[in-house]
């Protein structure tokens, strides 16, 4: 993949931030069961794994999640979590 400067105006810019930030916020409203959506430590808890073995899994893409902002979901009824 090769780097490009890409020139928008501020406009454009706030238009782009404000539908990445209304998809994501679309994505945790629209979660048929809120009780399944669990933050970083309910997740450590459920999986009884300790939080550098979450962070691992999660920088090698052995966990799903969704971001929101600086927070983490997870999903309980995601069933790709790795074996401990």
């Amino acid at each position: 993949m090769e780097n490009r400067i890409i020139v928008i105006d501020q406009n454009q810019l706030f238009e782009l931030i404000k539908l990445a930030v209304t998809e994501v916020s679309q994505e945790y409203k629209n979660a048929k069961d809120q009780s399944q959506i669990m933050n970083f430590k309910e997740t450590c808890d459920f999986l009884g794994i300790h939080a550098s073995t979450l962070n691992k899994w999660k920088a090698e893409n052995k966990i799903p999640f969704k971001r929101l902002g600086k927070r983490i979901f997870f999903n309980k009824k995601d069933h790709n979590y790795p074996k401990v």
